[in-house]
């Protein structure tokens, strides 16, 4: 249950919520319903993979798009604003030269610090860079990759109530971890990985980007459903042409 491969039948829970009663599957059926109809959301969290990299990532998803997103790993650092029709791209010189082309590295000084625009492609669209992480997206793979599922019982959370649905990740291809639905709207508040995926199992082609997933352990909670800031451009982008004047090449394309 992570935010890489997000959270069974189509029942439904009663209309007073979930309980500590709930079945476990009937909660992630009412999960997905609730999640489903989010416009958009404000997320935060952390993953570490196998090899021991980390990546620190927070910001708002929209159901339409649109996300407003800032990465950091390894010392590497980028905000990313994805729209219809361009990314836009604002990092520090770290992260430059770590995605740069060996050749155009030395531009990396010229990029960093400034808000760097990348247009889409003809017929493209920009904003399929976090298409994994939109409310619909998760709300549709809650249920891919689940192992035995168990119904911890209610927890107490910033003054409202959870219910806390475990996943033992003893299948081929899940992973062990929690998820955290709010008692009153189903909707998931928390979502941890804690462990690697167990060996085995079948990609899921609509929910995982890759496979075999690499997570080792990830904790991610979500807010503001309904609520998050409007996602907009910035002001004063500039190109990678413009960024690097006359004498340093265009720049390439702005690696994301």
């Amino acid at each position: 249950m992570s935010m890489a491969a997000c959270a069974v039948a189509p029942a439904v829970a009663s209309a007073d919520g979930l309980s500590s009663s709930t079945k476990p599957e009937d909660a992630i059926a009412q999960a997905k319903t609730a999640l489903g109809k989010v416009p958009n959301l404000a997320l935060a969290g952390t993953e570490t993979d196998r090899d021991g990299t980390s990546l620190k990532l927070s910001g708002v998803v929209t159901a339409s798009g649109p996300a407003d997103i800032v990465l950091t790993s390894g010392g590497r650092t980028a905000h990313i604003i994805a729209v219809p029709k361009a990314v836009y791209i604002k990092a520090n010189q770290a992260y430059w030269k770590a995605n740069l082309p060996k050749k155009e590295a030395s531009l990396a000084s010229k990029l960093a610090g400034r808000w760097i625009k990348e247009a889409a492609k003809q017929g493209a669209d920009a904003t399929s860079l976090f298409s994994d992480s939109s409310p619909k997206r998760a709300a549709s793979c809650l249920d891919s990759h689940v192992g035995t599922l168990t119904n911890k019982g209610e927890k107490t959370v910033a003054g409202g109530k959870v219910i806390v649905i475990a996943d033992a990740g003893d299948k081929p291809g899940t992973a062990p971890g929690e998820i955290w639905l709010d008692e009153k709207t189903g909707l998931p508040v928390r979502q941890t990985q804690t462990g690697p995926a167990k060996a085995g199992g079948q990609k899921d082609s609509a929910c995982d980007d890759d496979w075999p997933s690499m997570t080792k352990t990830s904790s991610y909670t979500l807010s503001r459903f309904g609520k998050a800031p409007k996602v907009v451009a910035p002001k004063h982008a500039v190109t990678p042409k413009q960024a690097v004047g006359s004498g340093g090449g265009d720049g390439g394309s702005t690696p994301v």
